[in-house]
């Protein structure tokens, strides 16, 4: 899977970085001079950041183990990420959420346990960063919640209480919103709620997807990944859920889409041949 640029209402797709590996999570910096991915290869996975032309690509985490779903501060000098480097010594199969500056250097945790962590989200003021956290039901089945906690690590606040599989949270731009990848019993949707887990509804009704959900810098549309029809689109939604919009029609598979910051500029893994 490979990193492309499109451009809304256009057939312009762009190359950005492409790899025989499991390609994935892009992420844009805020001055819109690098974009974060998610490397899989040989076992390990690693983040990485390049610049939109394709140059400089860069691995900033170099650990063995999982590393990825890097996200910037708003302000550009940190980047959130999730990582095993702890679990791995200590023996258990626990994600946490770790800090770091931009360049890769003065990397730091800012969760531990043992539990699975992940989708780490800055809020648009770089105050408290939104994540998900799987929690055992049994020894079988676990459910996703989305969490809330200040980025020096203190503060943290249980958003999401409802059974089911919620994760992949992302902050509306002016931070009074978040939306939310959901499993229900009917399936899997994008939900919206306050900041503080209240106000909470369903805006998409196809229960093939619902993944990866962004907010549009001007906070009008919600991208989304669906596998409706058969096959995996990037689609837009209103975040009041009154209208939907398909972005790609591929019979591969186009998903984790993130806009670039200010401009109708999406970026998203086009099929290959396209």
């Amino acid at each position: 899977m490979d990193l492309y640029l499109h451009t809304l209402g256009s057939a312009e797709w762009r190359p950005v970085a492409a790899d025989p590996s499991s390609l994935y999570g892009p992420s844009w910096a805020p001055d819109g001079s690098r974009i974060l991915f998610t490397l899989e290869a040989g076992g390990d996975s690693e983040v990485y950041a390049v610049a939109p032309d394709g140059s400089g690509r860069t691995n900033l985490t170099h650990r063995e183990g999982y590393d990825g779903n890097g996200s910037f501060s708003p302000d550009g000098r940190t980047i959130v990420f999730v990582s095993t480097r702890d679990a791995l010594a200590e023996g258990h199969a626990g994600r946490d959420l770790w800090l770091m500056d931009a360049d890769g250097s003065n990397v730091r945790a800012l969760t531990r346990n043992t539990m699975y962590e992940g989708g780490p989200r800055f809020s648009p003021d770089g105050a408290r960063i939104a994540f998900c956290r799987q929690i055992p039901i049994d020894e079988e089945t676990r459910d996703g919640e989305i969490f809330v906690i200040d980025r020096d690590g203190s503060n943290e606040v249980r958003i999401t209480t409802e059974p089911g599989f919620d994760c992949l949270p992302d902050w509306s731009p002016d931070g009074q919103m978040l939306a939310f990848h959901g499993c229900r019993e009917d399936g899997c949707f994008v939900f919206v709620s306050r900041s503080d887990g209240s106000d909470l509804r369903r805006v998409t009704n196809d229960e093939f997807g619902g993944q990866w959900p962004r907010w549009s810098p001007d906070g009008k549309w919600i991208a989304y990944t669906s596998a409706r029809d058969d096959q995996t689109d990037i689609w837009l939604v209103r975040p009041d859920g009154s209208e939907t919009r398909r972005v790609t029609d591929h019979p591969g598979r186009d998903e984790v889409a993130d806009w670039q910051p200010y401009r109708d500029r999406l970026r998203s893994p086009p099929a290959p041949g396209h």
